[in-house]
């Protein structure tokens, strides 16, 4: 069952209609890509839950006026990151991937960060 398309098109998120019954389903994305015989649903998250505290991060970073932003670092910006910005209890995600995926910063104004 799909529960969000992103405003463009490019994926959707959904869950296991056999998995229904369950507490905090796992949550599944599939990307629209080019080659349509390419796309399957992946791993996102592993429970429906955390898949709505992701949404909330996530629309935080597109809403802008400075509080959030993406970050797409090498190895040192990302270093420098974890030093000076503390993890949020967050799993990296999507699962599907190996580490470390995407990860959540709070940084020392309190602004939010993520690193893909």
């Amino acid at each position: 069952m799909v529960f969000r398309h992103e405003n463009q098109g490019a994926a959707s998120w959904g869950v296991l209609l056999d998995s229904l019954r369950d507490d905090d389903p796992a949550v599944f994305i599939r990307a629209d890509l080019a080659d349509e015989s390419a796309e399957r649903w992946e791993s996102w998250l592993d429970r429906h839950s955390l898949c709505f505290v992701e949404i909330v991060l996530s629309e935080a970073g597109q809403a802008g006026g400075g509080s959030c932003d993406f970050l797409d670092a090498d190895d040192d910006a990302i270093e420098e990151l974890e030093e000076i910005c503390v993890r949020l209890p967050f799993p990296a995600h999507p699962v599907s991937e190996d580490e470390p995926g995407t990860r959540w910063f709070l940084g020392q104004r309190g602004d939010l960060g993520r690193v893909p």
